[in-house]
């Protein structure tokens, strides 16, 4: 038996735990499933199928409160009649049929129920593989909540949390002092699965709404009360609607949309019927996502009237219903760094208004392609944009302000059109269509008298400005139609004083024919001034290449006023530009660039070698000049003319005048002056010149001259003489002498000289022929032969001899006649004869002689010996 003081703890525990037992509600268990086919009270515990869910108000609970269609087979209310804590509330959708479950807090028309307090970690969800639908309904006194998710994987099943459909007086209100926590919205339904929500943050709570996974939310209900919803928006993916009711949004906090979690896919936002958001909204740089903010279904306008900022691109898209509105509101300013797209379909008279300024860093582009609707810029577009694209066939975009961005602007497709204020005068280049597009239209209709582009502006693109009848557009700048070879259209006027660039490709035959080439076609009146520059297509586009021949510019019923420089292609140094102005839009009139080759001669520089030559022989040498350009009526003419002379040139005759392509003319001579013996050289410039007389009227243009050098030798003549002296001596006497009879001959040298008349420009002498008299000759006899090239100051001997074996006087003379020659060529001159008259004596000895006649002839033979010698040595 047990005493004393051990009984005392035994006793303390039974107490406790009795006292414990007797608190636990009997009627409440844990997950629990409706499971009266029939309206019930929640905390009826027969209506359950294993208890009622939850805990009492106050108390921390998971429990899940299931509703399956498989159980009830039509729709159901459920009377919240106590407050409660639950875990959750799950509505499985298994079977199909449009089954609305309401847990509600009336009865009867009345308030019955407490509070229903949903813990951190709850879940509110529609789920199952079923096909029903239906506005599944929370709408309870008061709905309090902490951190959890409203989820939806079910159809187009609707919650409605919060208040009933036309009910404005109930509220979701978080729990107090839970810090930051998050109402995650998700699930995987496209239907429109979130209705007429109103949210309430307690007291030390800051709540942040979560859109999560792929379904579509639709939020009716405004964040309202004095401590309304602060915490912001977060979307991380699929979609949102917000406010089908008037007055809908998403509290004071900021909207972010995607961030580091988000997949890829489309983050979009909706917006409902006359919904103002003033939420600062920042595009995060998601991965691979398209973030979209759009016009909802309903009439009226969405607005966005915070500060947009981009880290990504952001698409504007307005709705289906033909009166919405999507804009950003004059307050709003959209910055950052990405492009703003307006995009997808929507339908006249819908729009798009950008009231606010845009200045983000990127690209403002209408890409609405399958739109009539207008998108309107009313507000300002900054300088830090970096371009302007129009690309919507049937939407228009208008700027109705004095915009400051410094891009191009591009008008792909469809219109762009400036308001009577709008304009882009910063823009450095306003492209109207661009390469492969169609329909561009710059439309200026509703500027009043003329419309000014800038120095600073270039205008191109194969489009349409339009500034209608009696108005004029004007281009200080560059206008430059086309894209490589391209037309364009003025409707009104045109004015051009800065420059016009014009691309050129193949070459027409004629006005009536002209070529490919960029064009502008003007409806009313072109006043032409400025620079024209010609560009070189250079094969691009199989558009050929600038060449000579006809190319049409402009057309226009009324012309005034003509280019005050016009420009070749750059490297274009072989072709020269008539322009042709006619007023007119028929065949053969307008404003053409008429491209005529220059003519061109063959190459005549170099040396004209005119030999050796004596003195005195004319020199004159044919230069032959031909126009290598070819032929054609668009290739000039050729002039040609001897310029300046240098040494010891001479210019005999000629020029050249309006030689055609293909031409030759041997008009032309030049020569050297060959009075005095020497070396001679010098040279002869001739001019040419492209004529422009008869084919291009453009006059006379100088071309490159030429220099022909001119080289010779100019020699005096040969001069033969006997003897060495500075004067040619003609004739010579050989007096061989008396002599005895007797056996053998008797000699005497002699020597035929080339005098030098200028040193090293002498020619030398060629003996041609010998006349020998004939008397006589059998006892006088010489050696003399022809000899060629006996150079000046040289001499060839001979020997001159007498027989002695008959007795008698004899006597002969010899006439030589020359030539001068050069390296083996003889000149057809004459130089002097020379006559060589030789004589000598042979007597009978007196008797006392003929015993001296073997010592005579033996003295003889030595004396005849030693005269060769002497001779030779000459």
């Amino acid at each position: 038996m047990i005493r004393g003081p051990f009984i005392r703890p035994w006793v303390a525990a039974l107490v406790c735990i009795a006292a414990f037992l007797g608190s636990v509600d009997p009627a409440r268990a844990a997950n629990s499933t409706w499971s009266l086919n029939n309206t019930g009270t929640f905390s009826v515990v027969g209506n359950w199928n294993a208890g009622v869910p939850g805990a009492s108000a106050g108390t921390t609970n998971t429990d899940l409160a299931t509703f399956q269609r498989s159980v009830i087979t039509t729709s159901r209310t459920v009377v919240f009649d106590a407050s409660t804590n639950l875990g959750g509330v799950l509505f499985d959708n298994n079977s199909a049929g449009a089954n609305v479950f309401s847990l509600t807090g009336t009865a009867g028309g009345a308030a019955t129920s407490g509070t229903l307090t949903l813990s951190s970690g709850w879940l509110i969800a529609n789920s199952g593989t079923g096909t029903g639908s239906g506005a599944n309904l929370i709408d309870v006194a008061t709905l309090l909540m902490g951190s959890g998710t409203v989820r939806n994987d079910f159809g187009s099943s609707v919650f409605n949390l919060g208040v009933s459909a036309g009910s404005s007086a109930n509220v979701i209100t978080t729990g107090s002092n839970l810090g930051a926590i998050d109402l995650v919205l998700s699930g995987s339904s496209t239907g429109s699965n979130l209705q007429a929500m109103r949210i309430n943050q307690a007291v030390g709570t800051t709540l942040r709404l979560v859109k999560d996974g792929p379904g579509f939310w639709q939020l009716n209900g405004p964040s309202s009360g004095a401590s309304g919803l602060t915490g912001g928006f977060l979307m991380r993916s699929g979609a949102v609607s917000i406010g089908r009711s008037s007055g809908a949004s998403l509290g004071t906090g900021p909207v972010v949309i995607g961030d580091a979690d988000s997949p890829a896919g489309d983050l979009r936002m909706a917006f409902g019927s006359s919904v103002t958001m003033s939420n600062n909204v920042t595009i995060a740089a998601s991965p691979a996502a398209n973030v979209i903010i759009e016009r909802g279904g309903g009439s009226g306008g969405g607005t966005l009237s915070g500060t947009v900022t981009l880290a990504r691109d952001l698409t504007l898209r307005q709705g289906t219903a033909a009166t919405q509105t999507l804009a950003l509101s004059a307050a709003s300013l959209v910055t950052g760094a990405g492009n703003l797209i307006i995009g997808g379909t929507f339908a006249s008279p819908g729009a798009i208004n950008l009231q606010g300024r845009v200045n983000m860093t990127g690209t403002l582009s209408n890409q609405s392609t399958n739109a009539t609707g207008v998108v309107t810029v009313s507000g300002t577009i900054g300088s830090n944009v970096t371009g302007l694209v129009q690309n919507s066939l049937r939407s228009r975009m208008v700027l109705q302000s004095a915009n400051t961005y410094a891009g191009p602007t591009v008008i792909r497709s469809g219109t762009l059109a400036l308001d009577v204020n709008g304009g882009f005068a910063s823009s450095p280049s306003i492209i109207v269509g661009d390469a492969g597009s169609s329909g561009a239209v710059l439309d200026l209709t509703a500027k009043t008298g003329t419309f000014s582009l800038g120095a600073g502006q270039t205008v191109g693109g194969i489009g349409t400005v339009n500034i209608g009848a009696g108005k004029t557009v004007s281009s200080v700048g560059i206008w430059a139609p086309g894209n490589s070879i391209g037309s364009n259209t003025v409707t009104g006027n045109l004015t051009l004083s800065g420059t016009s660039l014009f691309e050129l490709g193949t070459p027409g035959s004629s006005t009536t024919s002209p070529g490919s080439s960029d064009f502008t076609s003007v409806s009313e009146g072109l006043i032409l001034g400025g620079n024209l520059t010609l560009l070189d297509n250079a094969g691009a586009n199989s558009q050929g290449s600038y060449g000579a021949g006809s190319y049409r510019l402009f057309t226009a019923p009324t012309l005034t006023g003509t280019f005050a420089t016009v420009t070749a292609p750059a490297g274009a140094t072989t072709t020269r530009v008539a322009m042709v102005y006619t007023a007119g839009t028929a065949s053969g009139q307008g404003v053409f660039a008429n491209v005529y080759n220059l003519a061109a001669a063959n190459t005549i520089s170099g040396t004209i070698d005119f030999g050796t030559v004596l003195a005195g022989t004319p020199l004159s040498h044919s230069v032959s000049i031909v126009n290598t350009a070819p032929a054609g009526s668009f290739t000039e003419n050729l002039d040609a003319a001897f310029g300046a002379l240098a040494g010891n040139a001479t210019t005999n005759s000629g020029s050249v005048s309006l030689l055609a392509a293909g031409g030759t003319s041997a008009a032309m001579s030049v020569g050297l002056d060959s009075a005095v013996a020497g070396g001679k050289s010098g040279s002869v410039q001739v001019d040419f010149a492209s004529n422009g007389d008869g084919t291009s009227g453009l006059g006379v243009l100088s071309l490159a001259a030429q220099t022909v050098s001119l080289t010779g030798t100019v020699l005096d003549p040969a001069s033969p003489s006997w003897t060495s002296g500075s004067a040619s001596a003609a004739s010579l006497l050989i007096d061989l002498g008396e002599h005895n009879q007797s056996i053998g001959t008797f000699g005497q040298g002699f020597s035929i000289w080339n005098l030098v008349q200028t040193a090293g420009y002498t020619a030398n002498l060629d003996l041609l022929t010998i006349t020998s008299g004939t008397a006589n000759s059998a006892a006088i006899t010489t050696d003399l032969a022809t000899f060629a090239g006996l150079a000046s100051g040289s001499s060839n001997g001979f020997n001159a001899s007498l027989a002695l074996d008959t007795a008698g006087i004899f006597t002969n003379t010899y006439t030589l006649a020359f030539r001068s020659s050069s390296g083996g060529t003889q000149f057809n001159d004459t130089p002097q004869d020379l006559t060589l008259t030789v004589t000598g004596a042979v007597i009978v000895p007196e008797p006392g002689a003929i015993a001296l006649a073997g010592l005579g002839i033996a003295g003889a033979g030595w004396s005849a010996w030693r005269r060769r010698r002497v001779i030779n040595r000459r």
